[in-house]
């Protein structure tokens, strides 16, 4: 029994990269992300520690599209993969939408 309560602990309390422990959402929390502007892509959103990404139509159409990523796992922008917590620094994930510009690009690394 005591074993479950450890294991049960350890779940709960999965850390960020910077050693914050996330929170387990049961539906895409509200946040201020925007599409406004940006390209067709998938984009983390630092708002909630990058369990929450979007997709954005670009000029491809309107609105965009929020989703949660599985309890304990964080949006790796650098992939574009759910990943685990440690491998991934939300703090950057802003400075790496631009690799959503080798979306429909002829010299695409993706």
């Amino acid at each position: 029994m005591s074993s479950l309560l450890v294991l049960f602990l350890l779940g709960a309390a999965i850390q960020s990269s910077n050693g914050q422990i996330l929170p387990e959402y049961d539906t895409v929390p509200k946040t201020s992300f925007n599409c406004a502007g940006r390209t067709y892509g998938y984009y983390a959103d630092p708002e909630v520690n990058c369990q929450v990404f979007h997709i954005c139509p670009g000029a491809y159409g309107v609105g965009h599209y929020a989703f949660l990523c599985p309890n304990q796992t964080v949006f790796n922008q650098a992939y574009l993969v759910c990943d685990h917590p440690y491998n991934v620094d939300c703090s950057t994930a802003d400075g790496l939408y631009s690799i959503n510009n080798n979306f429909f690009s002829e010299d695409n690394d993706i």
